[in-house]
């Protein structure tokens, strides 16, 4: 899976419908994300169904530090 950090959230959401559209599976998390719409795309992560994953920077961060990167 490959990982895009960008701080822009509506580049992330264009970039996963033109890459949908191509289909190529693609998902993003970031903080204006529902909380079903994130655990939908963590399963997505953890059944390994992605090909891209665009992530926010801040969600980086709390992924970094709940973990101990």
């Amino acid at each position: 899976m490959g990982l895009v950090i960008s701080p822009l959230i509506a580049l992330m959401d264009n970039q996963i419908a033109a890459l949908y559209q191509l289909g190529i599976p693609a998902g993003a998390l970031h903080s204006e994300l529902e909380n079903g719409e994130a655990f939908a795309i963590r399963h997505d992560i953890a059944s390994k169904k992605l090909k891209l994953l665009y992530i926010s920077p801040e969600r980086l961060l709390y992924i970094v530090k709940l973990y101990n990167f």
